[in-house]
């Protein structure tokens, strides 16, 4: 019987989600997450929105600063790989959205 291990994917994911990270803290994060996950919008935003007065700017700033925020919040809350892999074996509940992180990151960016 095959058994999930952690090999070159595990570490690959490793590395990518620590890179991602430290995009994530840098003050050029706006340049350095492009793409940005669209998952992580707000209800009732649209990705893609441009705004024409420099008040409509402000307020895409505010937007962006408020995604910015709540993907550092997720990534500073999010457990360790092994961690989920071990859930993920044993079919535990955790949250779905440090997972959905983790897709996202792994695979929408290679």
């Amino acid at each position: 019987m095959y058994q999930l291990g952690y090999g070159d994917g595990y570490l690959a994911a490793e590395a990518m989600m620590s890179l991602y990270y430290a995009a994530a803290q840098s003050y050029r994060h706006s340049s350095l997450l492009k793409p940005f996950p669209d998952f992580i919008l707000d209800e009732g935003e649209e990705d893609g929105e441009e705004s024409k007065s420099a008040e409509g700017k402000e307020e895409d700033m505010d937007i962006d600063n408020r995604r910015i925020e709540k993907l550092r919040e997720m990534l500073h809350s999010m457990p360790d790989l092994k961690w989920i892999h071990r859930r993920l074996v044993r079919l535990e509940r955790f949250p779905f959205a440090h997972l959905k992180l983790l897709h996202w990151v792994t695979l929408s960016l290679t």
